[in-house]
């Protein structure tokens, strides 16, 4: 039944990935059942050619003007996850941009979010870094 929901949404043109971790799960225990879902979604993962399947966990917002901190933070969490249908939300700040260019060349599978400053989020647009 929830490979026919997640094949509706790929006919839609949808894709899909679970974006609920926190960080609190590091410790608490949880984490281990994102991986399973890791897991769970891996065979998704695999038949897309990594289009689809993935979970995703965020790096924290308050590292998002320290490049050197995301950047660790990123790569704990990658190795720490260790699946390759992980991917790493980075906040989309100019300082978090310059962990995001490491990450890719580390083979990390990385997200820039958006951050809530407007005002950061059109500077890190205008840089034409992804150009």
């Amino acid at each position: 039944m929830p490979n026919q929901q997640l094949a509706k949404l790929k006919d839609h043109g949808q894709r899909f990935w679970l974006d609920s971790l926190s960080r609190d799960m590091l410790d608490n225990g949880q984490l281990a059942a994102r991986i399973r879902a890791c897991d769970l979604l891996l065979p998704v993962y695999e038949a897309s050619d990594g289009r689809d399947g993935f979970v995703s966990l965020d790096v924290s917002p308050h590292l998002a003007y320290d490049p050197l901190a995301t950047l660790r933070q990123a790569r704990a969490l990658w190795d720490r996850v260790g699946r390759p249908n992980l991917f790493i939300k980075v906040p989309g700040t100019p300082q978090g941009l310059q962990a995001v260019e490491t990450l890719l060349i580390a083979t990390c599978t990385i997200f820039a979010c958006a951050t809530r400053k407007a005002a950061a989020w059109s500077s890190t647009a205008a840089s034409g870094y992804w150009s």
